[in-house]
């Protein structure tokens, strides 16, 4: 813990005045931090990419009360001086933070000075080693149990780490930050042995309606992680961490899966999300994906995915049929609840990379914060990895990329079933 008074002498503060001194409030700093940062995409308003994290973790009076941070290091081109964030958090109202890109100069330690008034306060972040090399992302992320108590489970990918973490961000709400912009209040964090891959949210944390971000984080810590130590402590330990965001729609209603895997999100060029997974396939199983506001969809098998065999179609009221647009332009209109399967076609007897689905009906009225509204089923033609994405299609304008943080509350992700008996459509062609 770092603390500073007045820099002023008495005297001074005499001929101030008393109404000069009661303005200013001791600074106390506790906790610098830095850390190597790898964030996957999102719509919670953090930055993706690898960067170096900065800052401390408890701060007061906090940044609501009037102090002001900043982080600084010396380069030969002389003083390099980067704002510190305030960020107010449910979880903690008195944390400042920043993100910086991931260059040599910047893994160096940075001095951070706080400032209330007259009164300031220094620290020294510990710096981040020249070799140390990111984390990856966790896979095969997956919810399951109840709507407002759901369980999560998760693939730990990275070797070597000390702790796991789960961090659950509240998409509906704007955490104010100073320097404007959204970014979502962060309302839970807990912090778990290294071997743990399920975790399951405690009853009252989460509001039907609400859109989460759920964060799952592998963790290399400077000292050995302990489990009965306060977050605070093992996130000012971290030397290196990665975090998968995944996007969740809160129900009071069940889950019609058992397991139901969870997408991330990244912006279009045209505004437009692209919803992206991750997720170990095998040849004949079904794998479910639940797209939302969008009259079709664009799908695509990523650069490591098989094939996709074939696709299930959900029965929806008001809509009566589909169009599947095939990469050769090929069309066909597709009853729903019947199986399309692609290899039936002498052109694409080893599957498909990429197919449209279009004829999604807006009397259907997909209920935005229903996250199994409209399930798809896919098959691929092997054991892979799907990493592919989901594009919508719209016949209306698109909306600006600010609204999506509100709109895309329904998205939900895939669902899984170890076998399933594959009946054959009757195909019509446009």
């Amino acid at each position: 813990m770092i603390r500073t008074g007045s820099a002023l002498g008495g005297a001074l503060i005499l001929l101030a005045g008393a109404s000069s001194f009661a303005n200013a409030s001791p600074v106390t700093i506790n906790g610098p931090f830095q850390f190597l940062d790898n964030r996957s995409s999102n719509d919670a308003g953090i930055t993706a990419g690898v960067l170096i994290q900065l800052g401390a973790n408890n701060v007061t009076p906090s940044g609501a009360s009037g102090t002001t941070g900043e982080a600084s290091r010396n380069s030969q081109n002389g003083p390099v001086v980067r704002p510190l964030n305030p960020e107010n958090f449910t979880v903690n109202p008195n944390f400042f933070t920043r993100g910086v890109n991931d260059v040599p100069g910047n893994r160096q330690a940075w001095t951070l000075t706080f400032t209330n008034g007259q009164d300031s306060a220094t620290a020294t972040t510990p710096g981040v080693p020249a070799n140390l090399q990111q984390l990856p992302f966790a896979s095969n992320v997956q919810i399951g149990g109840s709507g407002l108590t759901p369980t999560l489970s998760w693939t730990n990918t990275a070797a070597n780490i000390n702790a796991v973490a789960v961090r659950i961000r509240d998409n509906g709400v704007n955490a104010q930050i100073s320097t404007g912009g959204f970014k979502a209040d962060l309302i839970s964090v807990q912090y778990f042995n290294p071997q743990t891959t399920t975790y399951t949210v405690p009853q009252g944390l989460l509001t039907a309606g609400h859109e989460y971000s759920l964060e799952i984080d592998q963790l290399q810590t400077r000292t050995a992680f302990n489990p009965n130590a306060s977050a605070g402590a093992t996130f000012v330990s971290t030397l290196n961490q990665s975090r998968s965001f995944f996007d969740f729609s809160a129900s009071a209603n069940g889950f019609q899966q058992s397991s139901v895997f969870l997408p991330t999100v990244s912006v279009q060029a045209n505004g437009s999300p692209s919803y992206s997974f991750d997720i170990s396939t095998h040849a004949g199983q079904t794998y479910y994906i639940d797209p939302q506001f969008a009259s079709g969809y664009n799908f695509h098998i990523g650069s490591t995915g098989p094939n996709f065999e074939s696709v299930l179609l959900p029965v929806l009221n008001g809509t009566s049929s589909y169009t599947i647009i095939l990469p050769d332009g090929s069309t066909f209109v597709v009853q729903p609840g019947s199986v399309f399967d692609f290899t039936d076609l002498a052109a694409w007897v080893n599957g498909v990379a990429g197919f449209r689905v279009l004829g999604i009906d807006p009397s259907s009225a997909v209920n935005p914060f229903d996250p199994n509204a409209f399930v798809t089923g896919l098959t691929f033609v092997a054991d892979g990895q799907f990493t592919g994405t989901m594009d919508p299609i719209y016949t209306a304008a698109v909306p600006e990329p600010s609204t999506w943080a509100m709109m895309i509350c329904g998205l939900f992700g895939t669902g899984f079933f170890a076998s399933r008996r594959k009946s054959k459509p009757t195909l019509m062609a446009a």
